[in-house]
């Protein structure tokens, strides 16, 4: 367990973490205990090169085979090693409540709430980046802060705790890529907000699951929570911004259906979650028109969008099962779009979602009232879309300020 040696495949795992069932007999040999130990980690491997972890015991006469959900990874990094080490520390504890109960010691097992808080916020490990939800996600990068600053055991967490971890997103974290590398960068203020709201909301699900008796997170003053949020620099695309964009070639469209994308996403202020996995069968007709009728992936509200004759005509033929626009992986779209906004002589950093903020603002400078701005693109509450209603009365207000010097100097 000790050794910092990275394992690069399934028998490297089993064999270096002593997975096997010979490894019971010698636990049981080495405490001096008579006959075979009653409960025992192994390890399977699976065709991925990963190990998942099943717990055998041998209770009241039946053998059992149970799986713990847990899996090891092939170790190309020190953080993977260190999760891996700690889910083989967690499950052995548990295997041994487990063999003092059998031995009628009187031992109640509390399996969960001995877990580390790392473990308990990732979502399944097995799962790639893309395939995870966004809050997954941000509890996945989340457990990764969690174990660079210090990982505790889910009974163990205390104020004190909560008051070093918020000082340490504050003064010390930085941001980390989906491969698990740190960027060199400090992360930023709203980050810092937004890993406090998912830690609270875990650990009041921790709560709720009687894992454990209270929210210690809550148990810190206001001041020693606070994380003053930074002024929002959402970048969005004016009129002539957008006609430039449009009239400009895109080299990503080679392949795919990038500029459609983007334009029909700018009209309709979906988000790229919704835009990727679209399909004709989501495209409705009733008396007023054609829309579009689908559940948000991110909300998982219901969204109705019309759509005019423009947004109609960037659709490409597809039939009713594959998704209307072919397009890469999301990092793969951004990267064509900034170049696409270079070309077009852009001096924004223009990214896919940009388009979301521009049909916003797009829609709220034309006069368009607020609900109607909010229903469009599916926000739940109303003060979402008024940060697009501030953005839009500063571009006004910057507006009136030109013009003043302008008028000033006649």
């Amino acid at each position: 367990m000790a050794s910092s040696k990275f394992y690069k495949s399934a028998e490297e795992l089993i064999i270096g973490y002593k997975l096997t069932a010979n490894f019971g007999k010698e636990s049981a040999k080495a405490a001096g205990k008579n006959g075979k130990r009653k409960v025992y980690l192994i390890g399977r491997p699976l065709a991925s090169g990963n190990v998942s972890l099943m717990r055998y015991s041998f209770l009241g006469g039946e053998r059992q085979r149970v799986a713990t959900g847990e899996v090891l990874k092939i170790e190309t990094d020190a953080i993977i090693k260190a999760h891996n080490q700690q889910i083989v520390r967690q499950q052995r504890a548990i295997c041994d409540e487990l063999e003092l109960s059998a031995l009628g010691a009187g031992y109640t097992a509390s399996k969960w709430a001995k877990q580390m808080l790392s473990h308990y916020l990732m979502p399944d490990p097995e799962k790639k980046w893309r395939e995870l939800s966004a809050p997954d996600r941000s509890r996945k990068t989340l457990a990764v802060h969690v174990r660079v600053f210090g990982d505790v055991e889910m009974c163990k967490i205390n104020a004190t705790w909560c008051h070093g971890f918020v000082d340490y997103l504050k003064n010390d974290a930085q941001a980390y890529k989906k491969n698990g590398e740190a960027s060199g960068s400090k992360l930023s203020a709203n980050t810092q907000r937004l890993y406090l709201v998912v830690l609270a909301v875990a650990l009041n699900k921790a709560v709720e699951e009687k894992i454990i008796t209270s929210n210690p997170l809550a148990n810190l003053t206001k001041a020693e929570r606070r994380i003053k949020k930074e002024k929002d620099t959402r970048c969005f695309l004016d009129v002539d911004e957008l006609r430039k964009l449009a009239q400009t070639p895109c080299k990503g469209d080679d392949e795919y259906d990038i500029s459609k994308a983007f334009l029909f996403a700018t009209n309709v202020g979906l988000r790229w979650c919704d835009i990727v996995r679209l399909t004709a069968k989501d495209i409705k007709r009733d008396k007023n028109g054609n829309f579009i009728d689908i559940v948000q992936q991110k909300t998982k509200e219901r969204v109705k969008v019309y759509l005019t004759d423009y947004a109609l005509s960037l659709l490409p033929g597809s039939d009713d099962e594959k998704p209307l626009f072919h397009l890469p992986q999301n990092a793969a779209a951004n990267k064509k779009v900034v170049e696409w906004a270079k070309d077009a002589g852009l001096k924004k950093h223009v990214t896919f979602h940009v388009s979301r903020h521009t049909c916003a603002t797009v829609l709220l400078s034309a006069g368009v009232p607020i609900q109607n701005v909010a229903d469009q693109l599916g926000h739940t509450d109303i003060k979402t879309t008024q940060i697009y209603a501030k953005i839009v009365d500063d571009a006004r207000k910057e507006t009136a300020n030109v013009m003043e010097n302008i008028m000033s100097g006649i």
